[in-house]
């Protein structure tokens, strides 16, 4: 009887062994998304050194496929995240934050593996008669990349509050045109079409300040009083489970990639170039990163703030009580907010 038992157990594990394998199994292709423009400069380093598929080999995993999309916001990236097409995305703040309460409780909780970028965001005018936020009119459209979520436009609203008081967070809402930054800086820079404001990003401010009559009407800094994570990189709860070496393969890699950053920035200028093709020179690229309104750091800056903020204008409906809550237990530790 003990034998036959025996036997019955051994051949169970043998029938079951498959299973148990296909179920701790990592994924064989590892989707990516992320942005335009240098935020998204440790993510292209990770992408051009291949940094994802050397510590998944230095993890014993060998033969991973890692793929790569652009888009020019971070809707649907996080369209993406819920349909289970993408993996690991990198997008601004406050559309990580939108997702984060949208799935939070669900099958689909996502958290933030940590910050990416934190870079300064310029609100740029060539209307003559603007000088201030205050002076925008019924004339002005201003450009951000996403209605109502994009971290512009969420700035836009807590600019508006401050100006104009509580309850008046939307006031410049009807002046706000959802596009790209490259299109948006064409359109400033030619002068034609209707949007003659554009709350930007490094390197299209840059790019677009250079032409006569382009200027900073204000900044996230002039808003906020202090930097904040402009990118935060992000995937869902069950992904990090399933998958627990390849997701902390790319913790590692995003870490390698920004300490390049910090260390070897004309290098890394270089990688983002030769990727981006962007119209800046190598100089005003280094500059861009050794900028004091530059970091690129795990530990996110503000996002508790952006979150708040969101949830007190019923942009959010959950509301986390720390920035901990929004994100994966590798980053709870850091000095973030």
């Amino acid at each position: 009887m003990k034998a036959t038992f025996q036997g019955a157990v051994l051949a169970t594990a043998v029938l079951l062994s498959p299973l148990m394998t296909l179920a701790s199994a990592e994924v064989s292709e590892l989707r990516m998304a992320t942005q335009y423009g240098i935020g998204t400069l440790p993510m292209v380093i990770v992408q051009q050194k291949q940094l994802i598929e050397k510590h998944l080999a230095a993890a014993g995993i060998a033969g991973t496929k890692v793929t790569w999309r652009q888009f020019p916001g971070g809707g649907p990236m996080n369209d993406g995240l819920l349909s289970g097409s993408l993996d690991i995305v990198s997008a601004g703040t406050t559309v990580f934050v939108t997702l984060w309460a949208k799935a939070a409780g669900s099958p689909a909780a996502v958290r933030g593996i940590g910050g990416v970028s934190t870079l300064p965001l310029y609100l740029l005018t060539r209307d003559p008669d603007v000088k201030k936020i205050e002076d925008l009119g019924d004339k002005d459209r201003v450009a951000v990349t996403t209605l109502k979520v994009s971290v512009h436009a969420i700035l836009l609203q807590m600019a508006a509050e401050k100006i104009w008081g509580a309850g008046n967070g939307g006031r410049l809402d009807r002046l706000v045109v959802q596009i790209p930054h490259g299109d948006a800086a064409a359109a400033m820079i030619s002068r034609a079409g209707e949007i003659n404001n554009h709350f930007s990003a490094p390197p299209f401010q840059n790019i677009e300040m250079k032409q006569a009559g382009v200027r900073r009407i204000s900044s996230a800094q002039d808003i906020l009083g202090a930097p904040a994570t402009y990118m935060v990189a992000y995937t869902t709860e069950r992904f990090r489970r399933d998958n627990p070496k390849t997701y902390q393969a790319f913790v590692g890699a995003l870490k390698e990639a920004q300490e390049m950053v910090k260390q070897n920035p004309t290098e890394a200028a270089q990688i983002y170039l030769d990727h981006s093709k962007d119209n800046v020179t190598l100089d005003e690229t280094i500059a861009i990163l050794k900028d004091k309104g530059s970091s690129f750091d795990m530990a996110p800056s503000n996002v508790l703030t952006f979150a708040k903020f969101m949830a007190k204008q019923g942009i959010i409906k959950v509301a986390p009580a720390t920035w901990q809550d929004m994100f994966f237990p590798e980053v709870q530790g850091l000095s973030g907010s």
